[in-house]
């Protein structure tokens, strides 16, 4: 998970007396005592770890509950005026009275959804990434504890070495003991300034498709 390992390091994280470093700063410090760890795997498997990503999917599927009945109103107005404008010219649209309050108030509501669904991913986004810096910043202090434990001074990043041998995996050793200081972590959905709705463009002749709500 990149945005996991970019919330634990960019290059070097001092951790007490070890450090999380990166091959390079590795190869210059000679003769320390080197261990390695996989940071997706401790965050895949630990209790933590997976008790985030079952928040993290709650919070997802409330965000697709709550702009469900937009999207469904959206998507069935869209194919029900499409039917009614078939054949029509912009000219006979604009002269139907019954057709243009209807158009307008879709591209009203198609505009507000847009709008709602940008927020939510923006919310859904920063909801995930203060999650995961909290991990991070809870890892720390494992991670340290494995280290000083194997009385190694350097700790890297399993994914940015090409080869090691097992005996300086501490993985296991982090992820136990993870799951001895920790088991859930509180997870609160960010929310960000709701936007008023701009006002609505002039009816078009035939609605254009809505985006699907997609929250990342």
């Amino acid at each position: 998970m990149k945005r996991l390992l970019a919330a634990l390091a960019v290059s070097t994280m001092t951790l007490g007396a070890v450090a999380v470093t990166t091959p390079v700063a590795m190869a210059q410090a000679g003769q320390s005592m080197v261990v390695v760890f996989d940071a997706d795997k401790v965050f895949t498997d630990s209790m933590v770890g997976k008790d985030i990503q079952a928040k993290l999917t709650a919070i997802q599927t409330q965000i697709q509950t709550e702009l469900r009945p937009d999207a469904e109103w959206v998507r069935n107005e869209n194919a029900a005026l499409a039917q009614a404008t078939q054949g029509l010219t912009p000219q006979q649209i604009q002269q139907r009275a019954d057709l243009r309050p209807r158009i307008e108030a879709y591209a009203t509501r198609e505009q507000d959804l847009q709008r709602k669904t940008a927020i939510a991913a923006r919310e859904y986004q920063a909801t995930e990434a203060k999650a995961l810096q909290d991990f991070s910043n809870q890892l720390r202090t494992v991670v340290t504890a494995a280290a000083q434990a194997r009385g190694a001074s350097i700790v890297v990043e399993r994914s940015t070495i090409y080869h090691f041998v097992p005996t300086v995996d501490i993985t296991t050793d982090v992820t136990n003991r993870l799951n001895a200081a920790v088991t859930t972590m509180n997870v609160v959905r960010q929310r960000m300034p709701q936007q008023p709705a701009a006002q609505a463009p002039a009816p078009a002749a035939q609605p254009a498709a809505p985006a699907r709500p997609r929250p990342q």
